[in-house]
């Protein structure tokens, strides 16, 4: 996953400017089909211990786990990035079906 920023005009913001920002990724920890790149190191668990952030990734890399499970509900991530004084929020939920 990778993200743009948007002036209120609907510019496109450059990417150096961009990659100087501030920005975490909040990925659940527990009940999910999400897995973190394996090379993301310094993962910090969140206050409810739930989930982990990632700090001053420009880009998220995930995979899916190996066995699917009905119960591993809680599959969305958000992203928080501070520019210019304001701290931007997105967030996406991933839903996944097994086949058969």
């Amino acid at each position: 996953m990778s993200f743009s920023i948007y002036d209120n005009q609907g510019n496109k913001i450059d990417e150096e400017i961009v990659n100087k920002c501030e920005n975490s990724w909040t990925v659940p920890a527990i009940d999910t089909m999400i897995k973190p790149n394996s090379s993301y190191t310094g993962g910090v668990p969140s206050i409810n211990g739930q989930d982990i952030i990632y700090k001053d990734l420009s880009v998220f890399a995930y995979s899916i786990a190996e066995t699917y499970n009905s119960n591993r509900t809680r599959n969305n991530i958000e992203l928080q990035v501070n520019y210019n004084g304001m701290n931007l929020t997105a967030r996406t939920s991933l839903s996944f079906l097994k086949e058969g």
